[in-house]
C-alpha cells in the first residue's frame, strides 16, 4: 500500500471519529422488520446527535468532499468541466440541506438500536457537559495530526508484516532432504 493511500485511508477512519471504532466482519445489511425504538431512545438520540454537533460534523464533511464531488460531476458532465465549477458547488449546496436532515433521519433509529436507553442518556450526559463539549471542539484539531502519523509508521508496519511472513513461510516449507 503507498503512503498517499495509507494516508487517505486513515483521513477516512478519522473522518468517522464518533461514528465507529470497529469495522463490521461482514457488510451492513438492513435490519428484518426491526422494533421501533421508544420514543424516549429517540428524544436521547436526538440529544445526543446534537451534542456532538453532527448538522456541523456532516457539513464539514461534506465541504470537505466537495473538490472531489466537483471532478466526479464534472467527469459525468464533461460540459461542466471548465465554467461549471461554481454551478457544480452552488448545486451542491442547495442538495446539502435536504441531504443532512434525511441522513440524521435515518442515523436516529440507528443509534436507538445500538445503544440502551441508560447508554444513550449516560452518553448524552457525557456530551452535553462541559467536558464532552470540550472533546467535541478539539476533535478537529486532532483529526490531521493522528492522520499524519499512519504514513510515518506505514512503512515500518509494511516491513514487520513481510518480517512475519517470511518466517511463517519458511517454517511451511519441507524440509530440504538430501539427495541418495
Amino acid at each position: 500500500m503507498n503512503r498517499n493511500i495509507a494516508a487517505l485511508l486513515i483521513g477516512a477512519v478519522i473522518a468517522g471519529l464518533g461514528t465507529s471504532t470497529e469495522v463490521a466482519a461482514e457488510p451492513a445489511q438492513a435490519p428484518a422488520a426491526e422494533a421501533q425504538p421508544s420514543p424516549a431512545a429517540v428524544a436521547l438520540v436526538k440529544r445526543l446527535l446534537a451534542a456532538i454537533h453532527i448538522q456541523s460534523i456532516m457539513e464539514q464533511t461534506l465541504k470537505n468532499m466537495l473538490p472531489m464531488m466537483q471532478m466526479q460531476i464534472a467527469v459525468e458532465h464533461p460540459e461542466l468541466a471548465t465554467a461549471g465549477s461554481d454551478m457544480i458547488a452552488e448545486s451542491i449546496n442547495e442538495a446539502k440541506a435536504d441531504y443532512i436532515s434525511k441522513m440524521i433521519d435515518r442515523e436516529i433509529p440507528i443509534y436507538a438500536s445500538v445503544f440502551t436507553e441508560k447508554e444513550l442518556s449516560d452518553m448524552v450526559t457525557f456530551y452535553e457537559s462541559p467536558s464532552g463539549q470540550t472533546i467535541i471542539a478539539k476533535t478537529p484539531e486532532l483529526a490531521p495530526r493522528l492522520a499524519a502519523l499512519a504514513p510515518e509508521l506505514m512503512p515500518g508496519f509494511q516491513a514487520d508484516v513481510d518480517r512475519r511472513l517470511q518466517e511463517k513461510l519458511k517454517r511451511q516449507r519441507p524440509p530440504a532432504t538430501p539427495p541418495n
